[in-house]
């Protein structure tokens, strides 16, 4: 008899499997339209944080590197589905950023707030990495000084206060979900 696994788990029912891709999807569904429609208008230090991308390392953290690359895949899709630019390079970062922040926090256990802060430590530049290839492939001028003012660091501090938020009631959506 073979095995069936279902986003990298061992699924006995298929009712558990679909509880876990409902759940994850409504919770990015909330993440993309909070990050595209109140932060949009409400812009903190000047910059829209990445709602998106915090939500994948909070999943890759709680659920490892495989659920982490899927989710990757499918978050980059839906941000870029709803407008962000022409080049499609987002679903590719984030299915890397999901594996490796999975892979590299497999072996922390528990799971305490006080990991994650030096986990977002670590994503927040990766973040910013991400912004400025953007930034270098839509604009032909750049000067790095006001990019770095104007538009990294803002989205990186703006990130960085939603994501110390958005652990505890993604860490109770991670909960339900591996149940």
């Amino acid at each position: 008899m073979a095995q069936r696994l279902i986003f990298g788990r061992l699924s006995q029912n298929r009712a558990r499997a679909l509880k876990f891709v409902l759940t994850e999807t409504i919770l990015f569904l909330a993440v993309i339209l909070l990050q595209t429609t109140l932060f949009a208008r409400i812009r903190l230090f000047g910059a829209v944080p990445d709602l998106c991308f915090i939500t994948l390392i909070l999943i890759s953290y709680f659920c490892g590197k495989e659920v982490g690359a899927i989710t990757g895949i499918a978050a980059g899709f839906a941000v870029d589905a709803l407008g962000s630019v022409g080049i499609s390079l987002l679903p590719v970062l984030y299915l890397f950023c999901g594996y490796l922040f999975g892979y590299f926090t497999r072996a922390i256990y528990p799971k305490r707030y006080v990991s994650y802060l030096v986990v977002l430590a670590a994503a927040i530049p990766v973040r910013m990495v991400i912004t400025f290839v953007y930034i270098c492939i839509n604009y032909q001028t750049i000067h790095l000084l006001e990019i770095m003012g104007r538009i990294l660091l803002p989205e990186a501090a703006a990130t960085a206060l939603f994501a110390t938020v958005l652990y505890f009631p993604v860490r109770k959506i991670c909960v339900f979900m591996n149940r």
